[in-house]
């Protein structure tokens, strides 16, 4: 529990001796009440008093992350096979970006550009994003939220569309 805590923490920006204090008083209470019981373990995170925001976030993505495991698998061994294979196969990077959200855009870019595979909405969306404006950022960034939901989830088809409409007399 302390080194994923201590982790999870630094990953979220806090200082080394903040992350300590938050590390010691939320493992020391996870372990005393709800080690033994997975259903404790996720009451006691839903119900734990958040103190900053960096917390509120460690906690969303818990709950978030645990009922999303909790509807997967129908029994333990399912579920131990499946956490075998992301100790085994998966790595996790957090990288800490004290630059802009179009920066990120940029830095998001240049490490996928080797991942996995984005969709093609994906790329242009990071295309777009990262030569913004800083001041734009937010307005274009709910708008293309807007857009997302006013496509049903299919901008990308929207989009090819709209460009071949806008190309066909040339």
């Amino acid at each position: 529990f302390a080194i994923l805590g201590g982790a999870l923490c630094m990953a979220n920006g806090m200082t080394a001796e903040d992350c300590y204090k938050l590390n010691d008083n939320m493992m020391t209470k996870i372990f005393d009440n709800a080690f033994h019981s997975t259903e404790k373990l996720r009451q006691f995170i839903a119900e734990y008093n958040i103190k900053s925001e960096t917390e509120k976030n460690l906690r969303d993505n818990f709950l978030t992350i645990y009922d999303h495991i909790a509807s997967c698998f129908s029994g333990l061994d399912e579920l131990l096979l499946f956490a075998n294979f992301v100790l085994q196969k998966v790595y996790l990077i957090a990288i800490i970006s004290n630059g802009s959200g179009v920066k990120a855009f940029s830095i998001f870019e240049a490490i996928n550009s080797k991942g996995k595979k984005l969709e093609d909405i994906d790329l242009i969306k990071t295309f777009i994003f990262s030569r913004l404006n800083e001041t734009d950022y937010a307005s274009c960034l709910a708008q293309w939220g807007e857009l997302i939901i006013k496509t049903e989830d299919n901008l990308y088809d929207y989009l090819k569309t709209y460009i071949m409409i806008e190309n066909a007399d040339r």
